[in-house]
């Protein structure tokens, strides 16, 4: 079981006085509830750290006087859905509250390009200012079992990477491979850029201080990109006439993971993703790793 909040309010009448008593008892050992009609009893039994501890609470009375006992359990585990009811009341009764769930925007760009792969010896060079991420980060479930401000975190989410070339190198698709080329000579260059789509699984230790969700927070930990769709696009204009190449199947691994850091006050944050893993296969496209900063708005 984990840890029990008695909440005890005496309603009299038309008007309320509220009379609270608020006992906290950690993993009880036995929780024992009688109802004799006009009586209630409550015996709780050991907590956590005091076997011996012994609780009981015995009230009668009569049927123009009534007393309402409220018992809520306070679990360790936590699920946020944005903009959901359940959420917002949920919050209010925890003292941890994970940080995931919510949009962000970020710029990214290839790392450790040109060391490997189809097309060796060329680079994959990114602007990192016209490539950018966005998420979406729909849901998250948190497990909080110590005291200190520390919890896991995990949920779903749904992530776009763009990594745009805008010098003298495109991505070409030729026989089922990807690998990088010249423009046309004369060639007016806009760009050639690489999408990718993913599906986010995050598993992060957080810290947050005592205050839950109106606290600052930083958190660190590897988020699991399972890859879906990928495609290339290169816009250029030559001899005045505007050409578009257009590819999907680039090859993109299926299963990446991202090691990142997030830090952040009430529901704003900063992040930074790496991976160590290749974007694309290697058998069939140029190497290069990911790596995106930016910031997020929390639900």
């Amino acid at each position: 079981m984990g840890t029990l909040t008695l909440l005890l309010a005496v309603c009299q009448g038309n008007a309320t006085a509220l009379a609270d008593t608020v006992v906290v008892v950690d993993k009880p050992t036995r929780v024992e509830f009688t109802d004799k009609g006009n009586q209630v009893k409550l015996d709780v039994q050991g907590s956590e750290d005091n076997p011996a501890y012994r609780f009981t609470y015995t009230k009668s009375f009569r049927s123009d006087n009534p007393e309402t006992l409220v018992i809520r359990e306070r679990s360790d585990w936590g699920f946020n859905l944005p903009f959901s009811k359940y959420t917002k009341k949920h919050r209010r009764s925890r003292g941890f509250d994970g940080h995931w769930e919510g949009l962000g925007f970020g710029f990214c760009n290839a790392a450790d390009a040109g060391t490997g792969g189809l097309g060796a010896g060329r680079s994959v060079n990114t602007t990192m200012g016209n490539s950018f991420e966005i998420f979406w980060n729909i849901f998250s479930v948190d497990y909080a079992p110590w005291k200190n401000g520390w919890g896991l975190v995990s949920g779903v989410g749904i992530d776009w990477r763009n990594y745009r070339m805008t010098g003298h190198t495109r991505f070409v698709k030729e026989d089922g491979n990807l690998h990088l080329d010249d423009y046309p000579e004369g060639a007016d260059i806009k760009f050639s850029r690489i999408k990718t789509f993913s599906v986010t699984v995050p598993f992060l230790l957080e810290w947050q201080s005592p205050r839950g969700r109106n606290s600052y927070f930083f958190s660190a930990g590897a988020i699991v990109c399972l890859n879906t769709y990928g495609s290339v696009k290169t816009r250029y204009k030559l001899d005045g006439k505007k050409y578009k190449e257009f590819n999907k199947n680039i090859h993109e691994n299926p299963l990446t993971v991202d090691l990142t850091a997030m830090a952040g006050v009430r529901n704003l944050g900063a992040y930074f993703k790496y991976s160590p893993c290749r974007v694309l296969q290697t058998d069939y496209a140029p190497a290069f790793n990911a790596m995106s900063v930016g910031v997020m708005w929390l639900f």
